[in-house]
């Protein structure tokens, strides 16, 4: 029979949604506590559990072709079983890594002949139905086991089933399945622990935003230095990549001489502006808050599609930004063109004449 999960109002889906909200700080808390790596943690677990509900949701171990649907019941339990290990590896991560959620909890399988709870009695689930039924051992009794081919509806205790054949004379054969309701009720619960672990994750992740928001960041009057403070308060506070390159390209501008006086009022506009920039990053950070930043429109303006511009643009900026020594392959006058009307271009450094394209690119686009 064919079992859907993908009407579930819960799912992995949602759950790596809710978990990339606390990206940047599940991150940081990796880097900062112990030799814990919670990201790398619930990153392996994520995608695994997509791919496992994936083929879940289309599984059919209906098949009247006992060699195919042999095979068929070996992985639809191992899917389950993937996702089961993804979330107790998440519980031990967040929640309590001595322990297992559901640990001795017995309502599903309700065992009488290998006395096993749940979580047990799935795991030899999984190992008779496939994993190694040759070599099983009966917990209780220590007793080798070796499991038959599974079977339908010939013990009309279990849906499915095989023969547990004992490796000792004065051991009986034991008959070992389960019904496909108490599969998919064993799974539905685990699945929905994903709930309390995100639960954890945010307990986690907003403490340590509420202890980083009660200490202040250093004010100062200096737009270098202001920037110096953030810079490091970001990497211990956020640890946030759109932050961190906006400080990178404001500190870049402000490193800036800009030498031509008639450029003076377009600079001295656009320098009030990034410093709001600034007011702006240093709200967002002392407040703990991720947000796409106004001032980034300013450092990062639009532009029309002028024959190679946007090739030349990207070439100048990767020297001027990200340290390239690749030669341009383009004359500055092929560049300035389109622009030329808006500024004088007489500059001393390619960072200047970066600056003073970034600018004229702002008043070509009416925000200067």
């Amino acid at each position: 029979m064919s079992v859907s999960y993908s009407k579930w109002p819960f799912g992995t889906i949602q759950f790596r949604e809710y978990v990339n909200r606390y990206a940047d700080i599940l991150v940081l808390l990796s880097n900062e506590q112990g030799n814990k790596n919670y990201w790398n943690c619930v990153c392996s677990a994520m995608d695994w559990m997509d791919l496992a509900i994936e083929h879940l949701e289309t599984s059919d171990i209906s098949s009247l072709d006992w060699h195919q649907y042999s095979l068929q019941i070996y992985m639809h339990i191992s899917l389950i079983d993937i996702v089961w290990e993804c979330i107790i590896q998440l519980h031990k991560m967040f929640i309590d890594e001595e322990s297992s959620p559901f640990e001795k909890d017995s309502s599903i399988f309700q065992d009488v002949r290998l006395k096993l709870d749940d979580n047990r009695y799935f795991k030899h689930l999984r190992a008779a139905f496939g994993a190694h039924p040759v070599d099983l051992i009966e917990e209780r009794k220590k007793t080798i086991r070796y499991a038959s081919w599974p079977t339908a509806g010939i013990d009309l205790e279990y849906d499915y089933s095989v023969l547990l054949y004992s490796g000792r004379k004065d051991r009986d054969d034991v008959s070992f399945g389960f019904k496909v309701k108490q599969l998919t009720t064993f799974f539905e619960l685990r699945y929905k622990y994903l709930e309390k672990i995100e639960e954890a994750i945010k307990e986690m992740c907003e403490e340590h935003l509420a202890e980083k928001k009660s200490i202040d960041i250093r004010r100062v009057k200096d737009s270098l230095e202001q920037l110096e403070i953030l810079e490091k308060e970001n990497s211990t506070r956020l640890n946030n990549e759109h932050y961190q390159d906006i400080i990178h390209m404001l500190t870049v501008f402000f490193q800036t001489d800009f030498s031509n006086s008639q450029n003076s009022k377009a600079v001295e506009k656009f320098t009030s502006i990034m410093k709001v920039g600034i007011g702006e990053l240093f709200d967002k950070i002392s407040n703990m808050q991720v947000e796409h930043l106004r001032v980034a429109a300013f450092l990062n303006p639009d532009y029309p599609k002028w024959n190679d511009f946007g090739y030349c643009f990207a070439k100048l900026s990767a020297r001027v930004l990200a340290g390239s020594n690749k030669p341009l392959p383009f004359t500055p006058q092929e560049i300035i063109e389109p622009i030329k009307k808006y500024l004088s271009f007489s500059y001393n450094t390619e960072e200047e004449l970066y600056w003073l394209i970034v600018i004229a690119l702002n008043i070509n686009n009416g925000k200067l």
